[in-house]
């Protein structure tokens, strides 16, 4: 019996046979005119585009069971590192990529953003890892300690977490809702040299000394990332992370809450030295300690100094449009000028005191200067909020963590559901390490933007997750 097998051509009509191993050909060439049609269309359909699209969605279960995890970031509490869904309803959350696999190979470490069930619960939730097993941690004045010394971020995750209150590019900043922004004038000048404009900082006095002051609250208090015009506008409302309130009357109210002094702060300008041989300066004031960068134009030079006393130096090249960036973060102070950069690490001493005063101001002596797009950040402020979790040691809140426990706390410290509430972590019950930051991207557009192809939201970011 022959197994050949029989066709007609759809061009030409002519009928022909092939061999048994065409029985399954789903395309075939006429040997006649040359020409390949579909001899049966349900078989071409089946074997080209069902089974391999079946196979696709087959594949991508499995790799989404067993290696990777779309998590969607619901409320605020890992802010700013991630935004919630929340506060914006029209967008959502961010959509995460979590790695379910990474901690099969490497060790967890401080720092790192993880997924988990907590103690008690059968939901995920995403925060960040703070504490390691057998450690000893304490909370003092908003930072970490482990076994008596400071835990100094590193420099992605130090950047990732560092708060912008202000903008001076922007009208109105992040913060703009408390009535604690609103009473205030938000600069305080000592003398009239100085002229402040638009994102525009000016001091013109080559024989003389100017300060000015920077006057809003330097503290914990945080907001969501910038509200859309609808939110604005106060078309919708919605409710907290406890469920209570509407956008109106939980902003406005939010300057009821206890909100902790920080002196960590950053800075980040562009200046122009204009005329003069004078000195620029950025002070930092945190408690009784002056933190200082001091820009000299006539030796070319920048110094850190702590408390009047200059700790190191670099050279630098002062060019138009030079950028400055200075910060006190972790007991460890930063500056860069332009190409050059200083770094110095110190231990406070007054470690058991919470902060009294932080300030910020600039100081210009000699000298005609001006300095634009300046934004200040703070870095995040850890509180206990008298949790049942951990004990007492000397008035210092202090966790003790077990072998194979871990500790978590969100970013957004005044709005997380944490560790400081349920307690400590299994190990077992880690799911993965997050990774990237994919959208939100908004599938119609709504009344806060126009319509654009494709519907990408002013919040949409692709970044990995430090």
């Amino acid at each position: 019996m022959s197994s050949d097998r029989h066709f007609q051509c759809t061009h030409c009509k002519n009928q022909f046979t092939k061999g048994a191993h065409y029985r399954d050909a789903t395309i075939i060439q006429c040997p006649e005119c040359l020409k390949t049609f579909i001899p049966d269309f349900w078989s071409y359909f089946r074997r080209e585009w069902i089974e391999p699209i079946s196979f696709a969605i087959v594949l991508a279960l499995f790799i989404k069971r067993a290696f990777f995890e779309i998590y969607v970031i619901p409320t605020s509490s890992m802010e700013p590192t991630l935004h919630g869904g929340g506060h914006f309803p029209e967008d959502g959350g961010d959509k995460v990529l979590v790695n379910k696999l990474y901690y099969k190979f490497y060790d967890l470490k401080q720092w790192d953003v993880i997924v988990f069930v907590p103690p008690h619960q059968n939901q995920l939730y995403i925060k960040r890892l703070i504490g390691l097993p057998n450690q000893k941690l304490q909370i003092i004045n908003g930072d970490l300690y482990v076994e008596g010394k400071i835990c100094r971020k590193p420099k992605v995750v130090e950047e990732s977490m560092l708060y912008k209150f202000y903008d001076s590019s922007l009208e109105n900043g992040p913060l703009a809702h408390f009535r604690a922004f609103q009473a205030k004038d938000k600069w305080l000048p000592v003398g009239d040299k100085w002229k402040i404009e638009k994102n525009m900082f000016s001091f013109n006095h080559l024989d003389g000394l100017g300060k000015i002051i920077f006057n809003l609250p330097i503290d914990s208090r945080i907001s969501s990332h910038r509200m859309t015009n609808i939110q604005k506008a106060a078309n919708f409302t919605y409710k907290d992370s406890n469920g209570r309130g509407d956008i109106a009357t939980s902003l406005d109210s939010s300057d009821s809450h206890k909100y902790f002094k920080v002196g960590d702060i950053a800075v980040d300008l562009v200046f122009n030295l204009k005329k003069g041989m004078g000195e620029f300066i950025v002070n930092i004031i945190e408690n009784n300690h002056t933190y200082a960068l001091k820009v000299d134009a006539s030796t070319k030079k920048m110094s850190l100094f702590m408390d009047n006393k200059k700790v190191k130096e670099a050279d630098i090249v002062l060019k138009e449009n030079t950028t400055l960036s200075f910060r006190n973060v972790d007991d460890r102070l930063k500056a860069s000028v332009g190409q050059s950069s200083l770094e110095y690490e110190f231990e406070s001493n007054d470690q058991m005191s919470t902060t009294s005063t932080a300030e910020l101001n600039f100081s210009c002596k000699n000298l005609s200067l001006s300095f634009k797009n300046l934004k200040i950040r703070r870095d995040v402020f850890y509180h206990h909020e008298d949790n049942v979790q951990g004990t007492f040691e000397n008035d210092i809140k202090t966790y003790h963590i077990g072998d194979k426990q871990y500790l978590c706390f969100g970013d957004n410290v005044h709005q997380s559901l944490d560790g400081r509430a349920w307690g400590y972590v299994e190990e077992h019950k880690i799911k993965g390490r997050a990774e990237y930051i994919l959208m939100p991207i908004r599938i119609w557009p709504g009344k806060d933007l126009p319509p654009q192809i494709p519907f990408i939201t002013h919040r949409t970011r692709f970044k990995g997750i430090h």
